[in-house]
């Protein structure tokens, strides 16, 4: 304000909307530009996993397509790119799509050098043939890989945000929507939702997991890859209709842990109603696993009261289960109660000391609270 000699946030606000060359330098001022090859690893050795086994191209005659936003200087696409490439996607059967609000930065992306910073750690051991000399210190990407990968300028807010485009197979977005407020990451998610095909892919960051219990996704991928599968739009049930229970297998319990064995397809669970009266859950001849997967999917749906209710006949029933209390902290949060999440994410963690979406909630918790140092420490079990 003062370089602009702005008087009031509302003169600051008018200045940068009407004044492209004031925006540009105002969103440099904000951005925090740090990225490097293959960072947190986990995400990128999921994603080729996911390739061998579940993508086809061959098969499907098509070519994968993938978002990664924000792009920085271009660290994260051409990781992804590189690690399509070593998965055994050729040239032509992929295309990485990539984007700043920074046009300074996407300059640096096309022109792909990088000094020894962009390769810290051990994330991009192994990926040295990706790479050329470019000048003392500096390694540029091959221009193969270069070719692979668009840029372009977006802005994540944008409501036409990519929407030229046909749907992505695989977006990723790490390590931004934690800078974001409740309504702007909405926002996002929703623009990013839009992008992604059901059944694709949706890799976020550590310390920006997707809103809880947002029923348009469910966990996939090993813990700390922090990836999500898009599902279709589920129908949200009626109060007053059963709501029959299908067979799931565990790997349809979100942040489910070793041990919880599947549940069965034949003892369903309805959901009733009654004018003026509570609503009762009955869950005849059920196993106590099938219990916890049926209160997922009520909360999945928005039912909290009764997924709730479904929680604590598990608990009453079995041993206390890290699963059980991590879906009441998830409940908890979206009911907007901060404090009673934090319990039940504590209690999570007594039972499963490495629960890497606890940790990470419970680091988005303490840095909402201005407990910054809590949240290192959260994050750093996260990696650990």
């Amino acid at each position: 304000m003062r370089s602009t000699h702005s008087r009031s946030d509302a003169a600051l606000q008018a200045l940068l909307k009407k004044s492209p060359e004031e925006f540009d330098a105002f969103v440099e001022e904000l951005l925090v530009p740090e990225s490097w090859f293959f960072r947190d690893g986990t995400p990128f050795a999921f994603l080729e996993t996911w390739v061998r086994k579940k993508w086809a191209p061959s098969a499907s005659g098509r070519a994968l397509r993938v978002l990664s936003v924000p792009c920085a200087a271009g660290q994260e696409p051409y990781s992804i790119a590189m690690t399509l490439l070593d998965a055994g996607l050729r040239p032509g059967q992929f295309v990485v799509w990539s984007g700043d609000v920074s046009a300074r930065l996407l300059e640096k992306a096309r022109a792909a050098e990088y000094p020894a910073l962009s390769f810290r750690g051990r994330d991009a051991a192994g990926r040295d043939h990706h790479f050329e000399p470019a000048s003392r210190g500096v390694r540029r990407v091959r221009e193969g890989i270069r070719a692979t990968v668009h840029f372009r300028r977006c802005n994540l807010m944008d409501p036409d945000f990519f929407r030229d485009e046909p749907p992505f197979h695989v977006v990723f977005c790490r390590n931004v929507l934690v800078y974001f407020d409740t309504a702007a990451r909405r926002r996002a998610l929703e623009n990013l939702r839009r992008c992604l095909e059901t059944g694709g892919l949706f890799f976020c960051g550590h310390a920006d997991s997707l809103p809880m219990l947002d029923s348009a996704y469910v966990s996939a991928g090993p813990p700390g890859a922090f990836a999500y599968q898009r599902r279709p739009e589920p129908a949200v049930p009626s109060m007053a209709t059963p709501v029959p229970r299908r067979g799931f297998s565990r790997s349809g319990l979100r942040g489910s842990s070793p041990g919880l064995p599947a549940a069965s397809a034949r003892a369903p669970a309805t959901v009733t109603a009654s004018s003026g009266a509570p609503a009762r859950t009955h869950a005849t001849a059920d196993t106590p696993s099938a219990l916890l997967v049926n209160a997922r999917r009520l909360a999945d749906a928005g039912v909290f009261h009764e997924a709730e209710a479904l929680c604590g006949q598990y608990l009453k029933c079995r041993a206390p289960h890290p699963d059980a209390f991590f879906l009441l902290g998830q409940m908890a949060a979206a009911r907007g109660r901060p404090a009673e999440a934090e319990n039940h994410y504590r209690k999570t963690l007594y039972l499963n000391a490495r629960h890497p979406e606890a940790l990470s909630q419970l680091a988005l918790l303490a840095e909402r609270r201005g407990d910054r140092a809590a949240a290192a420490r959260f994050r750093s079990r996260v990696k650990a």
